[in-house]
């Protein structure tokens, strides 16, 4: 029966590849090549781990309430955060298949919910992973380890499967239907978050929070209110994450703990069988409607755009080359015109965090440096994920730069333009802003733009030279990408 599940070869295919990443890890140390950057990598994990320690081994523990109030709504937050980013831009293919795994597993003698399976196993063993890690950093806070690590992890995989039904649920829909979906998700979201902005600026203590360094008051009092009326209106989307994290919480093991590890487990279980349903489903419809579009030319009731289909003899108008670098860079761009939906999404987020030290009173130079200090930090924390229009996105395509006619210098000029070029963007905005409402001076906006040109260039060479030592690719899943994490 569990043949049925998952082929016996895709069973050691898994075994072979956790063999091999093991492997893979040793190797790099015998590298000289990658020593240097493999011992830094363990000196900074092994600050962090200390620091860890020590946090866990001399803090107090968390209130239970907030914390059975806060573990839940951070699952709901993840599902929430998936669900805007893939209606944002509908995925191509609901598992992220590697070409490897296209050539050679999508066109064996393998049943598609086999293929499901193991997709679904090498997801997981990251979650197991992260449960693990959870647990030791919430020692202080759990009456029984196994049981919290196991309640984890229940609610991780049920965290995961969520967002892979999303995946299947936006690949199966056509354009008109996503359109629909992603209008009533955005206003939804962006409703509760008005509201909420609207109410807390209507407040008495607003004047006095506004005050505060950085506003923080003000942002810890919307924060407040914006999961207390996610609790009131919209408690039913937390409500599937309750039974795990009652078991996170349990204080002793009884009838209710185990009812609660019951309904997690029969969850997930359904939500995995779910899963494979909806992949054959989705499927089917796709390969229905693309007979009936091929059935449709066929009978001459369609014609293709191109005019024959000419547009492949057309050639790539690129406004400027300079030595190959202009032409990688315009591709590059090119990229990011089609993606531009997620990308005002990615890059707006991090311009309203920077934008709160507006709400309070400070002088020009405070604000000025609490304006880049914010900047700085979210150019390093979350533009290198979203602004992946470098090497990172050409980790397939590595072979065909290295064979064209163009220098080394000038591939790499153009791959790191757009997204230094996006990064500053992002800066300049803020800081126009800020000056806009007479925050900063012009005089420092302009200095302070120019100035942190070189910090985004930093940025992404960084990045893009630790991911041409060890590279990975875009959407990749498992053990392995949060270890490398």
């Amino acid at each position: 029966m569990f043949s049925n599940l998952i082929h016996p070869a895709l069973s050691r295919l898994l075994r072979q590849q956790t063999n091999a990443r093991f492997a893979k890890v040793v190797a790099m140390f015998k590298s000289p090549r990658r020593q240097i950057l493999s011992l830094l990598a363990i000196v900074l994990g092994l600050v962090w781990l200390g620091q860890a320690i020590l946090s866990v081994v001399f803090r107090e523990a968390a209130d239970p309430g907030r914390l059975a109030t806060w573990i839940p709504l951070s699952f709901l937050g993840y599902s929430v955060w998936h669900l805007i980013k893939t209606i944002s831009v509908k995925p191509v293919e609901p598992f992220d298949w590697t070409p490897a795994e296209l050539e050679l597993l999508c066109g064996a003698p393998l049943a598609r919910r086999q293929l499901v399976t193991y997709r679904l196993v090498s997801i997981f063993s990251a979650a197991l992973v992260k449960s693990l890690l959870f647990s030791v950093l919430m020692i202080p806070d759990l009456h029984f380890f196994v049981v919290g690590f196991v309640g984890m992890l229940l609610g991780l995989l049920l965290v995961d499967l969520i967002r892979i039904l999303i995946e299947l649920v936006c690949h199966g829909l056509t354009k008109l239907q996503l359109q629909i979906l992603r209008a009533a998700v955005f206003l939804t979201v962006a409703g509760v978050v008005v509201v909420t902005f609207v109410g807390c600026l209507n407040s008495q203590e607003a004047g006095k929070e506004l005050a505060t360094p950085g506003a923080l008051l003000f942002a810890l009092h919307y924060g407040q209110a914006l999961i207390g009326n996610v609790e009131t209106y919209f408690w039913l989307l937390k409500t599937p994450f309750m039974p795990a994290t009652n078991v996170i919480m349990a204080e002793s093991i009884h009838g209710g703990v185990i009812i609660d590890l019951g309904l997690s487990c029969g969850l997930v279980s359904g939500l995995v069988a779910m899963a494979v349903w909806l992949d054959g489903f989705v499927l089917a419809r796709k390969n229905q409607r693309d007979a009936k579009w091929l059935a449709s030319i066929a009978i001459g009731k369609r014609f293709d755009k191109s005019e024959g289909g000419r547009i492949g003899q057309q050639a790539l108008a690129v406004p400027f080359r300079w030595r190959g670098a202009g032409s990688i860079g315009w591709r590059q761009m090119l990229g990011a015109w089609n993606y531009r939906g997620s990308l005002v999404v990615s890059l707006g987020v991090p311009v309203i965090l920077c934008g709160m030290p507006l709400l309070a009173k400070h002088g020009q130079m405070q604000m000025l440096l609490n304006l880049v200090a914010g900047v700085v930090f979210y150019s390093f924390l979350l533009l290198p994920s979203a602004l992946m229009l470098d090497f990172r996105r050409d980790v397939d395509r590595l072979g065909v730069l290295k064979s064209l006619p163009i220098s080394p210098l000038a591939v790499t000029l153009g791959q790191l333009a757009v997204p230094v070029l996006l990064c500053s963007a992002y800066q300049w905005i803020v800081l126009g802003v800020a000056a806009s409402m007479g925050a900063i001076s012009v005089k420092h906006m302009i200095v302070t733009g120019f100035l942190l040109l070189p910090v985004c260039v930093l940025i992404f060479s960084i990045e893009n030279l630790i991911f041409m030592v060890a590279p990975y690719r875009r959407n990749q899943e498992g053990l392995d990408v949060f270890l490398r994490t």
